[in-house]
């Protein structure tokens, strides 16, 4: 059985993130005028993408170690100068004086989101699929059908 630390944490997390800073940079080179964007604080990132978008929050936040209130607060402004609320997907690995802070400061836990990792063994290599299996890019009939499935 594996155990996670903080360690394995940040780096789970920080994948995470890596994949929405690289998101927000592309998107704000398609579309300027969105003003996507991200900034790293207190350890992990803050990104913006949009007001309505599920990406605009932080990620690993906290996991570096102790964090500072004024880190927090220029976090906030990050997200309140582009009017929208401070969403934050706080691992349960985050140092405990971000938690503290947050309490402080009146924030209000939503949900716990959890992660599953195992390790990869050499049999895991070898998995019997029953038939073939073909990759490609949909048909531009395929496309409407493509995206729903992506999104379930």
């Amino acid at each position: 059985m594996r155990f996670v630390d903080r360690a394995l944490a940040y780096r789970l997390e920080s994948t995470d993130a890596h994949s929405c800073v690289e998101f927000a940079r592309a998107y704000s080179s398609l579309f300027p005028e969105s003003g996507a964007t991200a900034a790293p604080f207190a350890g992990g990132w803050a990104i913006y993408a949009g007001v309505d978008s599920p990406i605009t929050q932080t990620f690993a936040t906290g996991l570096a170690g102790p964090v500072e209130e004024d880190e927090v607060a220029r976090m906030e402004e990050f997200f309140h100068s582009r009017g929208t609320a401070v969403n934050v997907e706080l691992c349960p690995y985050a140092d405990v004086s971000l938690v503290e802070i947050f309490r402080k400061r009146g924030y209000t836990l939503l949900e716990f989101s959890n992660v599953l990792a195992r390790k990869l063994t050499a049999d895991d290599a070898h998995v019997k699929i029953a038939g073939e299996v073909h990759v490609r890019r949909p048909e531009p009939h395929e496309a409407e059908i493509w995206a729903e499935t992506v999104a379930r």
